[in-house]
């Protein structure tokens, strides 16, 4: 059986919800999900529960488990900002905002930013 060519058509409209005005740490948060670092463990009501935190935003997860290791649930606190309100956000959105702040700084080609970040390794050291 052949398989229906598929047609690609360029995303062109803006998103619905605009970012523009989002922290950098949250939106790179949203793109590329939390860099958590764990703080500590804890007993929590007949539980053992781990704090961790990222290292971008200052998100806190209280991740609890059962002696044995198995799941019982995540909670989460987020620094002032960064839930949205309006609702609505997709994962495209945050990528469309996440390109346009790069489009000023986004390198011709893999090799162009590798030789920039070896220049500038060289100067840091």
């Amino acid at each position: 059986m052949a398989r229906p060519k598929l047609k690609v058509v360029p995303v062109t409209e803006e998103p619905e919800h605009t970012l523009d005005q989002y922290e950098d740490a949250f939106l790179e948060c949203r793109g590329l999900a939390h860099a958590w670092s764990s703080i500590g463990f804890f007993q929590d009501g007949g539980y053992v529960s781990r704090l961790v935190r990222c290292a971008r935003c200052g998100t806190e997860k209280v991740q609890t488990m059962r002696t044995n290791g198995t799941f019982v649930r995540n909670r989460y606190e987020h620094p002032e900002g960064y839930l949205m309100t309006s609702g609505g956000v997709t994962k495209s959105d945050v990528r469309y905002e996440v390109l346009r702040r790069a489009s000023n700084q986004t390198y011709g080609s893999l090799a162009e930013l590798r030789k920039d970040l070896t220049k500038r390794s060289r100067r840091s050291s």
